[in-house]
């Protein structure tokens, strides 16, 4: 691995057992707003709780439940094909507070405040 986290993007689709390695790798070399691009994050629908219990999709299925609960990333699922899962990586200071603004506010600013509607002109 480089010395420091140089890459915008990581592509994993691969071992579906080796998923979860991976997807380490991929933070560790991922720079803070670079992506993780997971596929077969749907796996057919299989993932699904009651579903199949093989080895590939329960290493599936734990991966989605991990990266929906982890702070080091916002993470979407999008069910194309057999679902891909994009992953964001967060710089550290927003992973340690994961309610600022989604984590893309440096911690000295404020959240801007929500537009206001414009006032309505004076009656004629």
């Amino acid at each position: 691995y480089p010395s420091y986290p140089s890459f915008d993007l990581v592509f994993i689709d691969a071992d579906k057992e080796g998923y979860d390695g991976y997807y380490e790798a991929a933070l560790t070399l991922l720079r803070p707003g670079g992506a993780v691009l997971i596929d077969d994050s749907l796996w057919s629908g299989r993932v699904v709780p009651g579903g199949e219990t093989d080895p590939e999709t329960e290493a599936i299925r734990s991966l989605n439940d991990r990266l929906s609960r982890d702070p080091r990333v916002r993470t979407v699922l999008d069910p194309i094909g057999d679902g891909v899962t994009l992953a964001v990586k967060l710089p550290a200071w927003a992973a340690a507070s994961p309610d600022s603004s989604f984590g893309y506010l440096p911690p000295s600013s404020s959240s801007p405040s929500a537009p206001t509607a414009p006032s309505a002109p004076p009656p004629p």
